[in-house]
């Protein structure tokens, strides 16, 4: 089955004073493409100054631009998102990143350098050369006889 004014995302015009249109407001279907797991790529035709509501859930990590600079996007219906548009034809990027995935990808890479400091510092403490190893006590010569 079919729900007619149902799509991914659609263009709705602003009211009066670029208020928010009503949440029954109903606009034309954006065709929506996902170049990633985590992406939405939208091209969004307006007439006028727009919303672009989006049926995809508020939770934070995504962020948008609007041909390629960064833009608001705000909360619709309680639970989903929309992106303020002027006229004309535009592209609307969203991606999914949320704050603790890069903190864990710093924190990673943090961890993969000290691993790497202490390999390096090991292997280079074996290859020095007239350098006594940990634990080694130097030894003198048996006195002649």
């Amino acid at each position: 089955m079919v729900v007619p004014t149902a799509a991914a995302a659609t263009v709705v015009a602003l009211g009066p004073g670029r208020s928010a249109p009503g949440l029954d407001a109903s606009g034309p279907a954006v065709p929506v493409t996902h170049p990633g797991p985590a992406t939405w790529r939208l091209t969004v035709r307006a007439g006028r100054p727009s919303v672009v509501r989006l049926r995809l859930t508020d939770v934070p990590g995504w962020h948008a631009t609007l041909d390629g600079r960064p833009v608001a996007l705000e909360r619709f219906a309680g639970v989903m998102l929309q992106a303020r548009v002027p006229p004309g034809r535009h592209v609307l990027v969203l991606r999914y990143r949320p704050g603790t995935f890069t903190a864990g990808l710093a924190l990673a890479g943090v961890a993969a350098l000290g691993l790497l400091a202490m390999v390096v510092t090991a292997t280079w403490r074996r290859r020095s050369p007239g350098r006594p190893r940990p634990g080694a006590h130097a030894t003198r010569p048996a006195p002649a006889a």
